[in-house]
């Protein structure tokens, strides 16, 4: 009998696992040490996913926590490098800078308001209109990453219909000065070398009143992808690098003041995508690709600055959450192969190439008051008042170029558009918390929203058929969230929860341009409904979650291309559904020894024909989330002596995905593989210090994270496949002082 590949067996593994238990909200457990230096038991880890801090056991919901610190220590520093390590979050790295997130299936195609809401330290960030300003934060000086499974509309509003990634970060402490600083390297199979670099200092100005922190980062991601057209090695090299800065002022017995500030910019000369046919054959080999000179890079550039003051007031807690952020994108793209059949109408030269300016930026501001009550009453309760601006501007061109070394051949852009948009989002929540008895409460929560929306586009060229405005069309909406959950407690450990909550996202503006389109589209909305269950057993050494849920999806919108002209614009379909079981299991059988095993099966589906019938058809599976995922992790730590070492490695296995909806039924959608990967680490720690090495995707298995039809028209033509990073070797050196 040949010999199977290793990549094909750990896949079988992991689904004949899969099919023991099925399911997974991710339980990572905080590391404290034992009588050996290290953890003989499972701690308890806390989340604030209700916007209070609660052990993550008692929480009526499926939630997964990531620990920052491990993160960057294994070289995991991109959402692309750790996504696949949480139940039922599924990413599609389109390039350019681009991510879209999606959790439990919920999302219907690309360019559209995001269904995955992101908060830094109870901030809402990234736009709330589009999905490509999707913010990839690196974890220096982050403490973890929560991620909250279902619709969070009631606490967190607009666009976390399917869920929220939530960042945590470090809080300044008032009591001594410390610091730590960490240094990476990395080599990259196919590609070239990586490096990083981050320092933190805690720094108390005021002992027990006023605390400064500061941090920074700066890092290089390796390429391994290849541009035959422009003769470049390794172009989607990037560069990341940012800093942070914190302040905490107890201003009195009863009053906190946070104060921080972030920044980040990112910047590659190109993507992560290689070119390959229908059936998924290379074009120009496995990491190669053709796109014309200066193509194919981005900048993106984050800053974000809150306010945080909480108060005492004896019968309450009140907290003030102020805050504002900019998002600036800039990429250009090579797009002949949608465009270049206009070239020979609108400038007179036939099959010249065509390359797109991309440029957009976003300005939010937010203001949120809450407060909170204290005590164990059977009745708890919170109430919020929240206000939102955000305004972008958004800026798109199209130029002829000479398709061989994408010169600019002296015309002006044959259509451009700048667009104006003002999001404005006012809120009033609350929920209440009513304990029956010692062992069954009842959540019930609400969300009033009232959504505004205005813009003003202008357009000019040929295409656009010379300069013209827009009639500023406007639109808004009163919307209404709800939350019901009842919890009962088996013991101090375990419970079972229902949770019915629905969520929605706003509706926007298209503009009209060289057709009949809508001008404007609606909201959509879901409602979920879960069953759970939460436990730990064995004295602390066991902990399960488990939980399953059914979606119903209403109104959902999705992006539409005009065969015509090319033009795209988003539009209200019908209905979608999406239905499955999640589960954790963590174990820790010897001292020093712990097991995770995460597992989740999701079906997400068309449940009616999207318009005319033409590209979706009842029964489809909703894109780019695979039906099966499943994650093994194993980390053993040992004395060494006067020292502590440890040994660990991952198996992932993410299920084939659909890429979009196609224009033409005619057209049979990509598939993406599904795909097995196996990491690696080890290292050795001191008091102060640790040195860890690590291997990423061992196997160097070639699988696809996006894919995009290269004509976006007719779908008819090679893809641009994002690649995941081939294997990758890594060390980590940090010290504590």
């Amino acid at each position: 009998m040949a010999a199977r590949p290793l990549s094909r067996v750990l896949r079988q593994v992991l689904l004949a696992g899969a099919g023991g238990l099925a399911a997974l909200p991710a339980l990572v457990q905080a590391q404290d040490g034992g009588e050996g230096g290290y953890a003989t038991q499972l701690d308890a880890v806390t989340v604030t996913a209700q916007k209070r801090i609660e052990r993550i056991q008692d929480v009526p919901m499926a939630i997964s926590v990531l620990n920052a610190q491990h993160l960057a220590a294994q070289g995991q520093v991109q959402l692309t490098d750790y996504f696949a390590q949480v139940p039922g979050l599924s990413m599609n790295a389109r390039g350019s800078g681009r991510n879209q997130l999606l959790i439990r299936g919920i999302a219907a195609g690309t360019e559209q308001n995001p269904t995955v809401g992101v908060i830094v330290d109870d901030v809402p960030f990234g736009s709330s209109t589009t999905d490509i300003q999707v913010p990839d934060i690196d974890p220096a000086d982050m403490e973890r990453i929560e991620v909250l499974k279902g619709p969070q509309g009631t606490l967190y509003g607009a666009s976390s219909m399917g869920g929220l990634l939530k960042y945590v970060t470090l809080d300044p402490e008032t009591d001594a000065f410390s610091g730590r600083a960490q240094l990476d390297a990395s080599t990259t199979a196919h590609g070239g070398e990586g490096y990083g670099g981050r320092a933190a200092f805690n720094l108390p100005l005021v002992e027990d009143v006023l605390a400064l922190r500061v941090s920074a980062y700066d890092r290089q991601d390796p390429g391994y992808i290849r541009d035959l057209q422009q003769g470049r090695d390794e172009i989607n090299e990037a560069r990341v690098k940012g800093a942070r800065v914190s302040a905490l002022w107890n201003a009195g017995e009863r009053t906190t003041v946070r104060l921080a500030a972030m920044a980040q910019n990112a910047e590659a000369d190109g993507t992560a995508n290689a070119d390959v046919d229908f059936d998924h054959v290379p074009a120009y080999g496995g990491y190669a690709r053709m796109r014309m000179a200066g193509t194919d890079g981005y900048e993106n550039k984050v800053r974000l600055y809150n306010l945080k003051v909480n108060a005492d007031l004896d019968w309450a807690d009140f907290d003030s959450i102020s805050s504002y952020g900019e998002y600036d994108y800039t990429s250009l793209q090579d797009v002949s192969a949608t465009f270049s059949r206009f070239t020979g109408i609108f400038l007179g030269v036939p099959n010249a190439g065509v390359t797109i300016d991309n440029d957009s930026r976003t300005e939010k501001y937010t203001q949120e008051f809450r407060l909170s009550s204290k005590g164990d009453a059977p009745l708890g309760w919170q109430v919020g008042a929240y206000y939102a601006k955000e305004d972008t501007t958004g800026y798109q061109a199209l130029r002829g170029v000479d398709p061989d070394d994408g010169a600019n051949l002296g015309y002006a852009p044959f259509y451009q558009a700048t667009a104006l948009s003002r999001y404005e989002e006012k809120a009033l929540y609350g929920d209440i918390d009513y304990q029956f008895s010692d062992r069954f409460d009842i959540q019930v929560g609400g969300r009033y929203s009232d959504v505004g929306l205005q813009a003003r586009t202008v357009y000019d060229g040929p295409m656009a058929g010379g300069p013209s405005v827009d009639s500023d069309p406007s639109g808004g909406e009163k919307v209404f969230t709800y939350l019901f959950s009842p919890r009962f407690k088996l013991d101090a450990d375990s419970i079972l929860y229902a949770r019915v909550a629905s969520g929605y996202r706003a509706g926007g503006l298209n503009g009209t341009l060289l057709g009949d389109f809508p001008q404007t589209y609606d909201s959509d909305t879901l409602v979920s409904y879960e069953l759970g269950y939460k436990g730990i057993y064995l004295d602390n050494l066991l902990a399960w979650d488990l939980s399953a849920f059914y979606i119903d999806w209403s109104d959902m919108q999705i992006g539409v291309v005009d065969q015509a002209t090319s033009i795209s614009y988003t539009d209200n379909a019908g209905k979608a559904s999406s239905s499955g079981i999640e589960s954790s299991l963590t174990y820790r059988p010897l001292d020093g020894l712990e097991l995770t095993w995460n597992a989740a099966y999701t079906d997400a589906k068309l449940e009616q024909d999207l318009p005319n019938g033409t590209f979706g058809r009842k029964g489809d599976r909703l894109p780019y989330s695979a039906r099966f995922t499943s994650n093994l992790n194993a980390t053993l730590n040992f004395p060494l002596g006067s020292l502590y070492g440890f040994v660990g490695g991952g198996v992932n296995y993410v299920g084939s995905r659909l890429a979009g909806f196609n224009s033409s039924a005619a057209t049979a959608r990509f598939v993406m593989p599904s795909y097995t990967t196996l990491d690696l680490r080890a290292g050795v720690e001191a008091e102060r210090w640790a040195l860890s090495f690590y291997v990423k995707n061992l196997t160097d298995e070639y699988a696809f994270l996006s894919a995009t039809a290269r004509n976006a028209t007719t779908g008819q033509s090679l893809y641009g496949v994002g690649i995941l990073q081939p294997r990758t070797f890594g060390t980590s050196f940090s010290w504590n002082f």
